[in-house]
């Protein structure tokens, strides 16, 4: 069995969302790298929603081979990685805690 990539992405965006779980199957292993180094709760769920829009957006004719497909899309996750951990990182700096042990 051949896969391509590249007509799959093509069907995806012409609606056919069928596709949607095979091209999850090829980026698992991304995505639960991703998830968990960022250790919070439903980050993996975020990374494959993001995946989903970009399959939707993703400007598939200008790239040449399966290849720079590949890279786009790994690259897209890992930037939205980064964009993630930088939102819970600011959440936790802003977050105080409280130890009721203590007394004041």
């Amino acid at each position: 069995m051949v896969f391509n990539l590249r007509n799959k992405i093509i069907e995806i965006q012409n609606g056919n969302k069928n596709n949607i779980y095979d091209i999850l199957i090829i980026f698992d292993n991304i995505l639960n790298k991703y998830s968990r180094l960022l250790d919070h709760e439903d980050t993996k769920q975020d990374l494959i929603i993001f995946l989903i829009g970009l399959l939707d957006k993703i400007p598939i004719y200008e790239f040449n081979n399966e290849r720079q497909i590949l890279s786009y899309i790994s690259k897209s996750i890992k930037y939205e990685y980064i964009r993630l951990s930088k939102i819970n990182s600011r959440k936790l700096s802003n977050e105080v805690y409280i130890n009721e042990d203590t007394e004041m």
